[in-house]
């Protein structure tokens, strides 16, 4: 299970049973799920269209899952869950241990 803590922190997707993305929480206060969704993200060419839309509507632009939140509220999105990591490189000390492991992964000295 995912560290609590962490979700805070990241995109968090509620998910319907066909993993249909209902919603996505970015750094949500109360996690509605635990399954996080770093800033990657395939879209369909008609997500293009509704990109100008939210930038004019809306005030949350700094992070593009508010984005993907709003495109969930106008077309069908899904998610693709994966049982792996990923590397957090959101923070300079993040960063930093992101370089100690593909160093060491690597063998670069």
């Amino acid at each position: 299970m995912m560290d609590r803590r962490k979700l805070k922190k990241t995109g968090v997707l509620e998910l319907d049973a066909q993993d249909r993305v209902i919603r996505q929480h970015e750094k949500p206060h109360r996690p509605q799920s635990t399954w996080s969704c770093p800033p990657l993200y395939f879209l369909q060419a008609s997500a293009r269209s509704r990109l100008d839309a939210f930038l004019n509507s809306s005030a949350n632009r700094d992070a593009p899952g508010y984005f993907i939140d709003y495109l969930c509220q106008t077309e069908i999105v899904y998610a693709f869950k994966l049982n792996a990591s990923r590397l957090d490189i959101g923070s300079r000390e993040s960063y930093r241990k992101a370089d100690r492991i593909m160093r060491a992964e690597l063998r670069i000295d």
